[in-house]
């Protein structure tokens, strides 16, 4: 029941981020991954996607990687199990 729950926060949240993307205000892009976190945590597949994704964009995962201390526990544990 967690799994479904975290899934559909999720989405709701990444939907929610790319509709609020183009307003001025600066909501879209937390909101959205706030929900690509959700997902990264309950979704192997998707774990195993971005870890490949890292692996070939080493700059951006390199950017992910000085940003990490700055971001909440439970975000920086699951961008660990994504190191490439």
């Amino acid at each position: 029941m967690r799994t479904v729950l975290m899934l559909v926060a999720g989405w709701t949240s990444i939907a929610m981020g790319v509709l609020l993307l183009p307003l001025p205000t600066p909501l879209g892009l937390p909101l959205f991954l706030v929900g690509a976190g959700l997902l990264l945590m309950v979704s192997p597949t998707l774990r195993a996607w971005f870890k490949q994704w890292r692996r070939g964009h080493r700059p951006a995962s390199d950017t992910l990687l000085r940003f990490e201390r700055l971001l909440p526990k439970w975000l920086r544990d699951t961008l660990d199990k994504t190191h490439p």
